[in-house]
């Protein structure tokens, strides 16, 4: 004869089972809450620290360039003005020595005017040195004419072989051969060729006297 089922056992195994099961449930989420609680922030703080890393080693980058570029353009800033400098000093030089010619032309007239030949040949000799040390060889060959003319038209004619080694050194003799020296040196296309001919001839005239 089967056995009567007692309700209030089995009221009591389902409340048992239900409150065991909730029990574990409220542990599982517990559990979980945690491991999410450490996780998450761990995860967080890594994925800044990369990317805070990543940022600073692009503007370490970023800065390496840029001081790059700077550099460079400081060298090229320092080069074109040096370039500028220099240009400007060698104009500036070329300029001196133009009127040091003119100087030292005007004191040739008026020393001829004074009938002081030698002191008035030195003057333009000289005058024309300092034409032959410019660079721009058509301003040095479009000025030279006027002192090596006033040398072979002016000077050479009131003069004797005597004169040419009187006095101290530099002789006048010296003078001539230095000039002759640096129109060679500048004879390039033979711009000064005639000019050498004229000036020797006229030498060569003056010491037959």
């Amino acid at each position: 004869m089967a056995q009567p089922i007692d309700c209030m056992e089995v009221l009591n195994k389902v409340d048992a089972f239900y409150a065991t099961s909730w029990s574990h449930l409220i542990y599982m989420m517990s559990g979980a809450t945690a491991v999410v609680g450490v996780l998450v922030p761990m995860v967080l703080q890594y994925a800044r620290g990369k990317e805070f890393k990543e940022i600073s080693d692009r503007m370490v980058e970023t800065a390496r360039e840029n001081e790059e570029i700077n550099m460079a353009r400081i060298a090229e800033l320092e080069k074109r003005t040096e370039e500028r400098v220099a240009l400007r000093m060698k104009k500036m030089d070329e300029e001196l020595k133009h009127a040091k010619s003119h100087g030292f032309f005007l004191q040739g007239i008026a020393l001829l005017a004074e009938k002081s030949n030698m002191e008035a040949c030195r003057s333009f000799i000289i005058a024309a040195e300092e034409l032959l040390a410019i660079e721009d060889l058509e301003i040095a060959k479009q000025n030279l004419q006027a002192p090596l003319k006033r040398i072979c038209k002016e000077c050479l004619p009131r003069f004797a072989i005597s004169d040419f080694s009187r006095g101290t050194s530099p002789t006048l003799d010296e003078d001539f051969n230095r000039l002759l020296f640096l129109l060679e040196k500048k004879n390039i296309d033979n711009r000064y060729h005639a000019d050498i001919l004229n000036l020797k001839d006229a030498i060569s005239v003056a010491k037959k006297r």
